[in-house]
């Protein structure tokens, strides 16, 4: 089944580069209902890179989507978008993607679970023999848990302290991680109604003021305490009227909107924290996501 599609959006003034957004990964369960594929519901967006996103509908269908325009916003999509690749996913509290294919799922009891999407690059329903493994336990005692890419996992502790784990078992689902995995590699981050991961250490938080914050962890791949001087940048603000951000790759991020509009942006200062976006940021790339 095809997207439908609204028509680009520009931006109206200069300086209203981005509208807003409040939670990059929301749990499977969260409230929020969809038009997708085979009429059913889609209760959460997860990006996969690349522009191809996965939505968890309400009766556990994982559906998956190809923006062919996630480049320059440009409202095309893969002729599969909204094929349904698998069941059985409203199980799981939280969903991310280990990119390239690779999902972590995290059950109720705290069991973190790999799969593999073999057939992510077209949406084909082929996933790893071993998809489904747990490769770690106690992860339900986090507030919010997100990808950096490579195996590397944040995860936000009640107090408000970022843990960097290193999962080197990610290309196959090995359980195997770094001796230093959970290492503590910042504090204050309950301050954020919401963290989205960027890949390569960079991360945004949004304020409950709306304020979209952006921080590169220059210790990303060995978990050091490291940070580029000028992390905690607000890079735009007014985040805070849409339902939901995720990060599409490369400084591309979608948000949904209240009506259920997808939007697209593009963060070009992504790398060094510049305050600079593509001029058609903001772009409605589809609907119906959230009703």
């Amino acid at each position: 089944m095809t997207i439908k599609a609204l028509a680009r959006r520009g931006l109206t003034t200069a300086g209203a580069f981005l509208l807003a957004a409040l939670i990059a990964v929301l749990p499977i369960v969260a409230s929020g209902r969809a038009f997708a594929a085979g009429g059913a519901d889609r209760t959460n967006v997860i990006a996969a890179g690349d522009g191809v996103l996965y939505s968890v509908q309400s009766d556990g269908d994982l559906a998956w989507y190809k923006h062919s325009g996630a480049a320059n916003g440009a409202v095309t999509w893969a002729a599969g978008s909204g094929a349904v690749v698998s069941h059985g996913w409203d199980q799981f509290s939280q969903i991310v993607s280990g990119g390239n294919g690779v999902l972590y799922a995290i059950s109720p009891n705290g069991d973190l679970h790999w799969y593999d999407h073999t057939g992510f690059a077209n949406g084909a329903v082929t996933w790893a023999a071993n998809s489904g493994v747990v490769v770690g336990h106690g992860w339900n005692v986090f507030t919010q848990v997100v990808s950096g890419g490579s195996g590397v996992l944040y995860a936000v502790s009640p107090n408000g302290d970022l843990h960097w784990y290193s999962h080197t078992g990610f290309a196959n689902g090995a359980v195997t991680w770094t001796s230093n995995s959970g290492v503590v590699v910042s504090h204050g981050w309950d301050n954020f109604m919401s963290v989205i991961a960027g890949g390569d250490g960079i991360l945004y938080g949004v304020n409950p003021n709306g304020d979209l914050q952006w921080y590169d962890h220059t210790g990303f791949a060995n978990g050091a305490v490291t940070w580029t001087a000028n992390s905690s940048a607000v890079v735009s603000h007014g985040w805070d009227q849409f339902v939901q951000v995720v990060d599409g790759g490369s400084g591309v991020l979608y948000a949904v909107s209240p009506n259920g509009d997808l939007h697209w942006y593009s963060h070009t200062g992504y790398a060094n924290g510049a305050v600079t976006w593509a001029s058609n940021s903001s772009a409605v790339v589809s609907h119906g996501w959230l009703a």
